[in-house]
């Protein structure tokens, strides 16, 4: 391996070999010039500042919530109680948004309450119950004195001398003869996390000291309030004052960002279905962090505007009409063969000429681009009313397989044709059994949907008309449902076979026809009767329902099967950067270690093939590679020998080896159980165990 002197340890990045010309070849639409790169990195920072703030504005309310009925309960804490006041935050199951939640709520305290707040987190205490103390005390003097008195602090307090005593003096000597005490407040971030006997005799030493001091605890929780009673013993929890305070759930959060922000008309970038349930897949199966959905949809979007000139031009509610003048004979041959859309367009053509046009005239393609593309945006505004219209008809629905929520519906109808679903059928089966009341509300949320989308400024004035006419058409059948009365309407068939009953029945008495002929009128009669009593309001309500199926089937249709050129905003290489969300660490530790040269590309780790050991490798692949050829236990003896063979190129097995060579070969084994590949065999004390097979 190439040689690296440094005086100190760190990360090297090793070139991989790649030219950017070669780089410039695979991709030519992506990073053609410097000023191209500027004006992609522009349209796409401006669309994700947007997405971006509405995200914050809704974490923000969804936090405020909660954090403004915290604040209260600090202020109102009642110190002199000689229990510890607790308050106890149930956050969610993700730790990664919980520090966020924390943080935002430390700041809160810090500008809304007379107040001084100190943040543990289990990494930073998780050795003994001192460096607690430690890192409390030193979060709470060191973060609330002057600057003239930090340094007289500094030197006076030595980091063994920080414990609740000299916090006790401290705070008295600054605070006594203020008339207005500050609290103390201690924050718990991931309660879990940290070992029960230091959490045990850290609440213990804090009731001690409520007395003396105005301590107030917050205890983040991510799983249940049992949780606290499970850590606490009796004895502890019997001297607090717990209050419990509920957060709003990482899922309901991520419904009002999908419904608001991602899965809306306002942005020039969708995703499809695949690409969205591979984000959605993550979330609720991995880890359930908001804030990983939010990186890997900021992933997917940077691939598309990176690598995608057309989305560039775009942007919300405008178009950058100098962009097109910048369109290159690659970005339309890029157009040419990977919109499917628009092959489908040029073969269903009817006149050859355009076809030959559209396909070896750039030009040609260049005035085309403007005019079908907003199409395909004015499409893309259909889709998503049809699909929140979808999503309130049958979200109380039972035996609902299509799903309640519109994170459940999106994906389904981004790829199939929802109308022909034998799901979407029962559904609207099931609609026609509705009850007057719950319709009426269904339909007042539908025409509250098309009034948002018809008062939206940038829509198209074409697509305004056609929405108004669905508003005018739902809002009539709506005032006709109202005024429908549920009283059976009169069919003329009834008095008819009331009169054949009668005159059957004269005809029998007289016994002018026998039985059997009477039996063939009754069934005669029948057929000519209604079958159902038809009430005003069922007539009313089969009505609309065929309406909105109707516009169902003209708007609500697969994404890859839209107008000319939807391919554009629409993103659909997930397959593309899934590894860059989904990581795979046992595989790629194993592929580095086997094969060195695909990360490092030196030219002394290059082998033909995977079981082929270099001296030149780094130690620890030398190590992990002779591994791979024992068994379940491995003799370190034999391991060290075979080590040092290849190390130096020695195949004397007698030869004495050298303190440089087991000093590698100590820190590879180490690095390797680190790692999780080998752990110490109880059996044998001379042995290691494999973990991996």
């Amino acid at each position: 391996m190439d040689s690296i002197n440094s005086i100190s340890k760190g990360t090297f990045l090793f070139a991989n070999g790649m030219d950017l010309k070669q780089l410039k070849r695979q991709k030519p639409s992506s990073f053609r010039n410097e000023e191209y790169s500027q004006e992609w990195c522009n349209s796409f920072q401006k669309v994700w500042k947007m997405i971006e703030a509405k995200i914050e504005r809704i974490q923000s309310e969804s936090y405020e919530r909660t954090l403004s009925s915290l604040l209260t309960y600090i202020r109102d804490a009642n110190t002199n109680d000689p229990n510890l006041q607790t308050a106890v935050l149930l956050t969610g199951v993700n730790q990664i948004d919980h520090f966020k939640q924390l943080d935002l709520l430390s700041q809160k305290i810090s500008n809304n309450c007379f107040s001084m707040v100190s943040i543990l987190k289990s990494r930073d205490c998780s050795n003994n119950i001192k460096y607690t103390i430690e890192s409390l005390v030193g979060g709470l003097i060191y973060g609330h004195v002057n600057n003239d008195d930090s340094e007289n602090i500094h030197l006076k307090l030595k980091k063994k001398q920080l414990t609740l005593s000299v916090l006790e003096a401290w705070y008295h000597n600054r605070f006594g003869s203020a008339e207005h005490k500050p609290k103390l407040v201690i924050i718990l971030a991931d309660f879990e996390q940290f070992p029960t006997n230091i959490l045990q005799d850290f609440v213990s030493i804090l009731c001690s000291y409520s007395s003396r001091l105005p301590l107030v605890l917050i205890i983040g929780l991510a799983t249940a309030f049992k949780t606290l009673h499970s850590v606490l013993p009796f004895h502890i929890t019997n001297k607090i004052s717990v209050n419990i305070f509920q957060a709003e759930s990482s899922s309901s959060m991520l419904n009002r960002i999908l419904d608001e922000v991602i899965l809306t008309h306002h942005c020039p970038f969708f995703l499809s279905g695949k690409s969205f349930k591979i984000l959605l897949d993550i979330f609720l199966f991995y880890d359930y962090s908001l804030q990983s959905f939010i990186q890997g949809f900021k992933v997917f979007m940077l691939e598309q505007y990176s690598t995608n000139f057309f989305t560039s031009i775009y942007t919300i509610g405008s178009v950058y009409t100098g962009m097109f003048e910048k369109i290159t004979h690659e970005d339309c041959e890029w157009l040419r063969r990977n919109c499917l859309s628009f092959r489908r367009y040029v073969e269903a053509h009817e006149d050859p000429q355009t076809r030959i046009d559209l396909i070896t005239n750039d030009e040609k393609l260049k005035q085309f681009i403007p005019k079908k593309s907003c199409r395909a945006l004015r499409f893309y505004f259909q889709f998503f009313c049809c699909l929140r219209m979808l999503a309130v008809l049958i979200e109380d629905l039972p035996r609902n397989n299509l799903g309640k929520q519109l994170r459940e519906l999106y994906p389904i109808c981004a790829e199939t044709d929802i109308t022909k679903l034998e799901e979407f059928q029962n559904c609207f089966k099931l609609l026609r059994f509705t009850s007057k009341d719950k319709f009426l509300a269904k339909l007042d949320k539908i025409i509250k949907i098309l009034n948002e989308y018809i008062s939206d400024e940038i829509l198209h004035e074409n697509l305004r008309n056609n929405f108004t006419c669905v508003w005018d058409k739902l809002l009539n059948y709506r005032v006709k449902i109202f005024e429908a009365g549920m009283t059976p309407t009169k069919s003329p068939g009834e008095s008819n076979g009331s009169t054949i009953t009668q005159s059957t029945a004269k005809i029998n008495t007289k016994g002018i026809i026998g039985r059997h002929e009477m039996l063939q009128k009754l069934k005669e009669s029948a057929m000519n009767q209604p079958t159902k009593i038809v009430v005003e309001y069922e007539r009313l309500l089969c009505k609309c329902l065929d309406y909105i199926y109707e516009v169902f089937e003209r708007h609500l249709i697969p994404l890859t099967k839209g107008p000319v050129l939807t391919e554009i905003f629409l993103f659909s290489d997930c397959n593309s950067v899934r590894r860059h969300i989904v990581g795979a660490p046992r595989s790629s530790i194993h592929n580095a270690l086997v094969n060195p040269h695909h990360y490092l590309q030196c030219k002394c780790c290059a082998v033909k093939e995977n079981e082929q050991i270099l001296s030149t490798m780094p130690d620890i692949s030398v190590a992990y590679k002779l591994h791979l050829e024992c068994n379940k236990f491995i003799n370190l003896f034999d391991w060290l020998q075979s080590f040092s063979m290849v190390i130096e190129n020695n195949n004397d097995e007698e030869e004495n080896i050298s303190p440089e060579i087991q000093a590698k070969f100590t820190r590879s084994v180490a690095e390797l159980q680190f790692l999780g590949f080998i752990k110490q065999a109880k059996q044998k004390t001379d042995h290691v165990m494999r973990l991996t097979w």
